[in-house]
């Protein structure tokens, strides 16, 4: 077992293959995201020695695991952190007895100040246990409300996913619909709403510059949380393959001029159900403005809508920010385990974390919207 390094990709590429991770890519696409992943990663300029890519696991000439690594920065009062983020981690089933080699690895790596994996299955969530890890202390991340703009499309989906036989869901999903589209209609379920004065607009990646950055320090000098950097330049590097393809977007709002808050959309569909998902990816708004807020969750509405999208979804948020967004009483739906778990590599840092009000939880953690 080693770290791995550059020359390992095509190896990890082929081993994530051949356990279905990255299904919905091929090859060459899956070897691009790990290249940016760990060359042009912003995280890689902090001041300090960085992190590895990951773990490697060998069996002769093959790579049988791998423990990846997405180096995230992140700021905790006047502190910088760099977090590991756990990610892509693979096995292969005749050498899972070992897969606490790899963990040992990743978690007693001195060069991170924080683990965290955003995106954890059940197995992965047991090795953060294990490790002593916890569980992220915003409760209300699991649950994730959304909005419906085609009803037959969610109600295969949904009937799909519960396993019904397509004899049975043919006849059923019409109804599911109906009752949907009733739901839908009382509930009046659009969020927001726009005040004069404020402009949302979709924002280009690439004019993504100085006024997020000033955004940034504005929003960081008003309390102390642990917040993931959201600087001009670690946003362009985040959203720079999705905006590429489509599938992700960027909405301003300004007020007499001046940038006051952004939300970012991304595009993640379910292939088995064919279902095309929008996600609230992020909402960083300068003093949780409600007006700010309300302009930018009825843009975001708006755009999924226009973009054809079945769904719109939210993950994470403080409770103020998703107090917001349920003031239009969404449907809500629960992930089946917790995906969100981290580990302070020091007590001070275990304590300053303790407080669910110590974060500030959105897609844009970890690896979830990378």
């Amino acid at each position: 077992m080693r770290e791995a390094t550059l020359s390992d990709l095509d190896r990890v590429v082929e081993l994530g293959r051949a356990l279905g991770m990255g299904s919905g890519e091929d090859a060459r696409r899956l070897r691009e995201r790990w290249e940016w992943i760990w060359t042009r990663n912003p995280a890689l300029a902090l001041p300090r020695e960085p992190m590895a890519p990951g773990w490697v696991m060998e069996a002769g000439n093959r790579i049988v695991g791998f423990f990846g690594n997405v180096a995230r920065r992140y700021r905790l009062g006047a502190r910088d952190l760099l977090v590991a983020v756990g990610s892509g981690w693979a096995v292969r089933k005749e050498c899972r007895a070992h897969t606490n080699l790899l963990a040992t690895a990743f978690f007693n790596d001195k060069r991170a100040d924080i683990f965290m994996g955003s995106t954890l299955i059940v197995p992965s969530a047991r090795i953060f246990e294990r490790f002593a890890g916890l569980r992220m202390p915003e409760a209300s991340y699991v649950q994730v409300p959304f909005w419906v703009f085609d009803e037959s499309g969610v109600s295969r989906a949904a009937l799909g996913r519960k396993g019904v036989p397509p004899l049975l869901s043919a006849p059923a999903a019409p109804a599911l619909a109906l009752a949907l589209k009733a739901a839908r209609v009382w509930k009046n379920h659009r969020p927001g709403r726009m005040a004069a004065g404020l402009t949302p607009e979709i924002i280009p990646l690439d004019a993504v510059g100085p006024e997020f950055d000033e955004l940034w320090e504005r929003k960081t000098a008003e309390r102390d949380r642990f917040y993931a950097y959201r600087r001009a330049e670690d946003l362009r590097w985040h959203f720079q393959l999705a905006a590429r393809d489509g599938t992700a977007l960027i909405i301003g709002c300004r007020n007499r001029g001046r940038l006051d808050g952004y939300l970012a959309l991304k595009q993640e569909d379910a292939a088995a159900s064919r279902l095309k998902r929008m996600k609230i990816a992020d909402l960083f708004v300068a003093g949780d403005d409600p007006g700010v807020v309300d302009a930018l969750l009825g843009a975001a509405y708006d755009a999924a809508r226009e973009r054809g999208a079945h769904v719109l979804e939210l993950i994470g948020l403080t409770p103020p920010l998703r107090a917001r967004a349920l003031r239009s009483r969404p449907f809500v739906r629960a992930y089946a385990h917790f995906p969100f778990y981290y580990k302070a590599g020091s007590a001070a840092l275990a304590q300053a974390l303790l407080p669910a009000d110590a974060w500030y939880p959105t897609m844009y953690d970890g690896d979830t919207s990378l």
